[in-house]
């Protein structure tokens, strides 16, 4: 547990100093290195402290100029402990959807991308009525990247859920807001931990 806990504390200090380093270029439009136009495999990595284990989730993703698709996110991921039973079922039984979500340069060297992920809109019924669940990602500097270093050629991608709702403007269903880590790392001693 004290090795997994040393992980996490390092990746924090990675990410935190990719942060202070890109302070200097946080307003280049730039649009993704046509170096990383591709289509791309790894995994959502994904820890659960109160199980105290790693799970990785086979995934794939694409980079095509500034637009980054995650094609297999799984609604069910988010389901926390408000979400009541009936929506949690139809969250279970829904297969993976993609997200997407616009690049922004404001790094280089290591290459390192704000994301503007889109909405997720599901249909779902709650109470005997037919509604629409929407999946909201917290679109701040800090909160979504993605990270490449040419010299490893290992990718760092960070997606945070900020709220899921019902309706036009329902209230936030989640309890805290979640992060989800995808890496194309083959070492899952250097893969990046999720927090749940």
């Amino acid at each position: 547990m004290n090795k997994i806990i040393f992980r996490l504390a390092g990746l924090w200090i990675v990410v935190a100093l990719f942060g202070l380093s890109a302070c200097g270029d946080s307003d280049s439009k730039e649009s993704a290195s046509a170096d990383l136009n591709g289509d791309y495999q790894g995994w959502m990595i994904y820890y659960n402290n109160v199980e105290a284990k790693n799970d990785t989730v086979s995934s794939n993703w694409s980079l095509s100029q500034n637009i980054l698709r995650i094609a297999s996110f799984r609604p069910a991921w988010i389901a926390g402990q408000r979400i009541d039973a009936e929506i949690k079922e139809q969250l279970e039984q829904l297969a993976y959807v993609p997200l997407q979500g616009t690049l922004s340069l404001y790094h280089s060297n290591p290459n390192l991308y704000h994301i503007a992920v889109d909405d997720i809109s599901l249909p779902v019924s709650s109470q005997g009525k037919s509604t629409t669940l929407t999946i909201r990602f917290d679109n701040t500097s800090s909160e979504n990247f993605l990270a490449y270093d040419f010299t490893t050629n290992i990718f760092m991608i960070q997606v945070k859920v900020k709220s899921a709702s019902l309706g036009a403007n329902g209230e936030n269903l989640l309890k805290e807001s979640q992060v989800f880590y995808f890496s194309n790392s083959a070492d899952k001693e250097q893969m990046i931990h999720v927090h749940g």
